[in-house]
């Protein structure tokens, strides 16, 4: 490509980023992005349905 043609330029660039971009495409990442929050929500959630007296009794 000429240099002519190019029409921008790199500002910053973050080494290693596309790497973590591609692990995160496999299930492992979706498993970690959607997955480990659900529990989390699911988790707490759950937690604030119980009764007060096994609160206390916990």
């Amino acid at each position: 490509m000429p240099a002519r043609l190019v029409r921008g330029r790199v500002l910053w660039a973050v080494s290693g980023l596309g790497t973590v971009i591609d692990w995160l495409r496999w299930p492992n990442g979706f498993l970690l992005l959607v997955g480990l929050p659900g529990l989390v929500l699911m988790a707490t959630e759950l937690r604030a349905r119980r009764p007060a007296a096994v609160r206390i009794a916990a």
